[in-house]
């Protein structure tokens, strides 16, 4: 079977890479690493539910249809979507849950809308104040976002058998290159919550501006245009992104300026680091461990790179990030 020119220019670089073409740092020590919390799929699950959610269900409320483009159409239409309106949150928000039309299962849970929401928006940002968790088909994961007063916050999880897969984060600052990567732990927790609190109290709801409203106000047909706010969780300015093996362990911490500037770091399934690589567009170092800590040349964990590559080269899809410099980067490694 041929091999993919992905791989094989990986490969390639990475033999290149021992010789004298591509800087080798020979003092460096491995990157401290620390346990990153993934997002779980129970967590999603039950921060999506009635009792956490506390909403009032409203009866008899209008189901709103979208076509497989989601524009806003009179009926139903093949491969499009419906909006339900479960009810209103004790701020008199409105909690909304949209569904695939052919099988009538989920295509989101249920999450919180604006203050005067647009009900007829259905994949801007423009309608959402709150985490939003899209679902596959089958009914798994398939990405979780945060928004807050209908703009993107800029993070996002993205899931494969509902498991967490690959994170990203918007940054405003562009990596710095030369300092130790900071693997911080991105928690789940420190992610923006839906705005309302738990049930045990525990836990401050976003405040919000309470809007004097009565039951048939909540959802009153909306006949002005559209204007929506684009989501931008995956824009492609600077972000740090992270990649996980299938067991939660990190795999991969990528810091990019969106364009020349990157930064990658690699890791082995126990957590030390495999490989390191800065580059700015015109400049490129490599510095790569084996599994026990010991310093080796790059192209001896060609293979095991090239095995993280594939996982990352699918993560830089889902996220649009798969042209540009990084990606050039990450296949000529």
């Amino acid at each position: 079977m041929m091999m993919k020119p992905f791989l094989i220019t990986l490969a390639s670089a990475l033999l290149l890479s021992a010789c004298f073409e591509v800087p080798v740092e020979q003092d460096r020590e491995p990157p401290k690493t620390t346990s990153v919390d993934t997002l779980s799929a129970e967590q999603v699950m039950q921060e999506h539910s009635p009792e956490f959610l506390q909403y009032e269900p409203l009866a008899n409320t209008k189901t709103r249809f979208f076509d497989a483009n989601g524009r806003i159409t009179e009926k139903e239409s093949k491969g499009g979507f419906y909006r339900k309106v479960l009810g209103k949150t004790p701020h008199n928000r409105l909690v909304l849950q949209d569904f695939y039309q052919d099988t009538d299962k989920p295509y989101t849970l249920p999450f919180v809308a604006v203050v005067e929401p647009q009900l007829k928006i259905f994949h801007g940002a423009g309608i959402r104040d709150s985490r939003t968790v899209w679902l596959k088909p089958d009914g798994s994961l398939l990405r979780v976002s945060e928004f807050k007063g209908g703009k993107a916050i800029g993070e996002t999880w993205f899931f494969e058998r509902n498991k967490a897969f690959a994170y990203i984060k918007l940054l405003r600052e562009k990596p710095k290159l030369s300092d130790r990567v900071d693997v911080a732990a991105a928690s789940a927790a420190s992610a923006v919550a839906a705005s309302t609190p738990k049930p045990d109290g525990k836990t401050k709801p976003v405040k919000t501006t309470k809007v004097p409203q009565k039951k048939k106000e909540l959802e009153k047909e909306d006949t002005t245009p559209i204007v929506d706010e684009v989501d931008t969780s995956m824009s492609r300015g600077a972000a740090l992104m992270r990649f996980f093996y299938p067991n939660g362990v990190l795999m991969a911490e990528i810091e990019t300026d969106g364009n020349q500037q990157n930064k990658v770091i690699l890791f082995y399934p126990n957590g030390g680091t495999m490989l390191q690589i800065e580059d700015n567009g015109s400049q490129s170092s490599r510095t790569a461990w084996d599994a026990k800590g010991g310093k080796v040349v790059p192209a001896e964990v060609s293979i095991e790179a090239d095995v993280l590559a594939l996982r990352i080269e699918h993560g830089l899809n889902l996220m649009g990030r798969n042209k540009g410099a990084l990606a050039d980067l990450l296949m000529s490694r």
